[in-house]
């Protein structure tokens, strides 16, 4: 018995030198833990890294210094109209064609491209080489000398067309001339991006694209910009530490036994705190630092972002008491807005009927009152309402009464309209012409301009030009309430007297959008045709549906 148990003990406990861990083929164990340490700490620097540059709080040299400013960003001003070569002549290149293409001069193939322009007017004009100044990069191809396509032209003769018609002066002709180079620059969009969602201009279903596709998180939504509070997102609110912690808190997965111990602790305190009403015993979990701000919000709401002794610069450096103050605050460069645009014929239309459809809306009882042609220039939003947002003139903008010294002197905010009180106190009040100047300059300087009428190709555009984002629709919030008949003529006329300035806007807004498609198509490319093409089909499809 005993020399088989020896036998066994000495099966079960002989080693084989083939799986010895002393093998020469086996790394030390210390090496591999300082492996997996230096791996561990070069992944954390990186999230670091990569986590600060999404942030334009991350670096406040931008608050304390003057920077260089690109010219991409902003208007050249030392550049005079009269000082561009005027010997300029636009050629452009026959698409519809299926032979060779050969440069042909406009002036003789006028009616393929529908200018509707005077030829000697439009080759002429001055603003012709400050515009080709700026998109001879874009649009002239490298393997011909000066060919323009027929979509530049048409771009062009746009951009002319509007800076006469709206008569724009020499900054904001020199802001619509440079943009499209500011589109194609990288990186095109600086945080946080503020989304300025106008009433019925399909931002809902935007609003729900940008939490869930846009790959930007936070995304913060305030539905009207009445619970903000002055700098809620200053850096006293939200350090450069604290905001880094959040973000990469967030990305490390904890380990079991950290978790455990967590729970007990938590465990713990509610038993400690039983006692206590049930408020107190919750702790508020730390709101993100948002790199992407929208709601139901006039312009002006980037000042959120500034503490008091900021706000206090900013003042003194724009009402000219001190102009040298060492601070930098400008669109473009510390934040950018965007905005969706809408017809003023169909957006009127479509918001009455959606406050007189919701029983919930606040404001659905002033829309019972009334029928349409009494609603349009009575309640407040149906008259000029693009202008009231992109100025900062709106009611409900608590900030432009705040700061409107800092953002113009000239916007006369609208008062406030508290809830449940009648329309009748704006009987008197109808937009002004500075403030469609300000609107005007705000549309202008701003990263994106989508419009509802080609939301699908708007998306597209930004999912490009901003360089994040994921397949996903932008429909949500559809008002089917309103009725499919056409609008009478004295509903239509009655739009056209209160939304004048808006018209304005969406016009220039629409040369906006085809400077963005021009932009995507020769610069970026990523298959913009073939996406127009099936968003067309898709829409086909919807109707016969």
């Amino acid at each position: 018995k005993n020399q088989k148990k020896d036998l066994i003990m000495s099966t079960h406990f002989t080693r084989s030198p083939a799986v010895s861990p002393k093998s020469e083929s086996s790394l030390p164990k210390h090496q591999c833990i300082l492996f997996l340490v230096g791996l561990t700490i070069l992944f954390i620097v990186y999230g670091i890294f990569t986590s600060s540059t999404f942030d334009i709080y991350s670096n406040r040299d931008l608050l304390g210094k003057n920077p260089e400013i690109n010219d991409y960003y902003f208007p050249d001003l030392s550049l005079p109209i009269s000082s561009i070569n005027n010997n300029h002549t636009i050629q452009f290149i026959q698409t519809n064609t299926n032979s060779n293409s050969s440069n042909t001069n406009i002036s003789t193939t006028i009616s393929n491209i529908k200018l509707g322009i005077n030829i000697d007017k439009f080759n002429n004009s001055p603003l012709l080489p400050l515009f080709t100044h700026y998109l001879d990069d874009i649009c002239i191809q490298k393997d011909t000398q000066n060919p323009y396509p027929s979509d530049c032209t048409q771009l062009l003769y746009a951009m002319i067309n509007i800076s006469l018609s709206l008569e724009l002066t020499d900054n904001e002709i020199q802001i619509l001339a440079q943009r499209p180079q500011y589109l194609s620059f990288h990186p095109k969009m600086h945080n946080p991006i503020l989304f300025i969602h106008i009433p019925k201009t399909g931002g809902t279903g935007f609003g729900s694209w940008l939490e869930k596709y846009s790959q930007r998180k936070p995304v913060n939504h305030q539905w009207v910009p009445d619970g903000w509070k002055e700098n809620v997102y200053d850096d006293h609110h939200f350090p450069n530490a604290n905001r880094n912690r959040l973000r990469l808190r967030r990305r490390l997965r904890p380990n079991p036994r950290q978790h455990r111990i967590a729970n007990m602790r938590q465990n713990r305190n509610r038993n400690q705190n039983r006692g206590l009403p049930r408020g107190s015993q919750r702790r508020k979990k730390p709101e993100p630092y948002p790199q992407v701000l929208y709601g139901h919000a006039a312009y002006g709401f980037d000042l959120l972002f500034l503490n008091p002794t900021q706000i206090e610069k900013l003042r003194m450096k724009r009402n000219g008491s001190n102009p040298d103050i060492d601070i930098v605050w400008r669109a473009r460069m510390n934040y950018t807005y965007i905005t969706i645009l809408r017809h003023p014929l169909t957006r009127v239309p479509s918001h009455y009927f959606y406050h007189k459809g919701g029983a919930k809306d606040e404001n659905h009882k002033f829309a019972t009152q009334k029928d349409l042609y009494g609603w349009i220039g009575w309640f407040e939003e149906s008259k000029d309402c693009l202008v009231q947002f992109l100025s900062g003139c709106h009611q409900r903008a608590w900030y432009s009464k705040t700061y409107k010294d800092i953002i113009d002197p000239n916007l006369d905010p609208w008062p406030r309209r508290e809830q449940n009180e009648s329309p009748d106190m704006f009987n008197n009040l109808q937009v002004t012409f500075e403030q469609y100047k300000i609107a005007r300059l705000h549309l202008l300087e701003m990263g994106w301009v989508g419009l509802t009428e080609h939301l699908g190709e708007s998306l597209d555009q930004i999912k490009i030009l901003w360089g994040k984002g994921k397949r996903g629709g932008a429909h949500a919030n559809v008002n089917r309430r309103k009725p499919k008949k056409p609008l009478e003529q004295k509903i239509i006329d009655k739009i056209i007297k209160y939304n004048k300035y808006d018209m304005l806007l969406w016009e220039l807004g629409y040369v906006l959008y085809l400077q963005q498609k021009i932009v995507v198509k020769y610069v970026f490319g990523n298959g913009w045709e073939q996406n127009q093409k099936n968003n067309q089909q898709n829409n086909q499809k919807e109707n016969e549906q």
